[in-house]
């Protein structure tokens, strides 16, 4: 009796030992491993977001060139919402709208309208002499030539009689920053890497 009963006992303690070492290892390599892909794939998502905003920012410009030279009306674009233009909350998206103004020159009429993620942070204006000139809020096309006639931002208007050469558009979305290079004698637009 005695012998069953401490074979017993040893049986049950054995199974009461816990985990090995390479057992604990183990996991934590497959944790490790799990955690590694995650941060890798959040930052392609990442990179995927400002990617989308930049070519969004970039055929809404383009778009409004295009309709400033060929159709009627006082084309522009206009940018509102964001964290940065008069809104409180972190989750307004950014709105960009191509329009015109009707004939009477009271009303503007929305033709386009691109909508961002609620991701992006900001959409801001530099100089050609890298100076920040707040956030972008209209872009203005002439007629005739496609040339820019002027962007402004929260803070100032650059028209092209200051012979600015070109302003950058900063597209913000994560901590990820992106430019766009807006020339105002020929109103074409070309990448920026920093």
């Amino acid at each position: 009796m005695k012998t069953s009963t401490l074979k017993k006992r040893l049986l049950l303690q054995g199974n009461n030992a816990g985990f090995s070492l390479v057992e604990v290892l183990v996991v934590v390599a497959i944790i490790a491993v799990l955690a590694a892909m995650s941060t890798s794939g959040l930052s392609y998502l990442i990179r995927g977001n400002i990617k989308k905003a930049v070519k969004t920012m970039h055929s809404a410009i383009a778009t409004s060139r295009t309709d400033s030279m060929s159709r009627s009306g006082k084309w522009e674009l206009r940018i509102s919402g964001g964290p940065s233009i008069g809104s409180d909350s972190q989750t307004d998206p950014y709105v960009v709208t191509n329009g015109y103004t009707d004939a009477t020159g009271t009303s503007f009429v929305a033709e386009d309208e691109y909508q961002f993620d609620p991701m992006m942070t900001s959409i801001r204006l530099w100089d050609a002499d890298g100076n920040l000139k707040g956030y972008l809020t209209n872009i203005q096309f002439e007629k005739s030539t496609g040339a820019v006639k002027s962007v402004t931002s929260t803070e100032t208007t650059i028209a092209k009689d200051s012979n600015p050469g070109y302003v950058d558009i900063e597209i913000i979305v994560n901590d990820n920053s992106r430019k766009i290079r807006l020339y105002y004698i020929t109103g074409q637009m070309e990448y920026i890497y920093d």
